[in-house]
């Protein structure tokens, strides 16, 4: 991305940062509204930090990886720990 692209684009989102959070009520400065638009997230509470840190969960890309292979373990005759199919016949 160009040098002239990135700047109208912190120069948009700040603006909207800005607008949005006088329209909540807060006067602001241009420092502030400029570090709201380079971060995402306001602060690393529990509820808005990274879940996969704070809660100890898992990826959504994580999750279906791990029921595609328990399926694939319980549909092939491949020895796995997680099949219980071959255990009980």
């Amino acid at each position: 991305m160009k040098r002239a692209l990135r700047r109208h684009h912190y120069q948009r989102l700040k603006s909207l940062r800005k607008k949005k959070l006088e329209f909540e009520g807060w006067k602001i400065s241009d420092n502030v509204a400029g570090s709201y638009a380079t971060t995402a997230c306001k602060c690393s509470c529990w509820m808005c930090g990274n879940p996969r840190r704070k809660q100890k969960m898992i990826t959504q890309q994580e999750y279906l990886s791990s029921l595609k292979y328990i399926e694939g373990c319980f549909e092939s005759d491949i020895h796995c720990s997680m099949n219980v199919k071959n255990k009980y016949r």
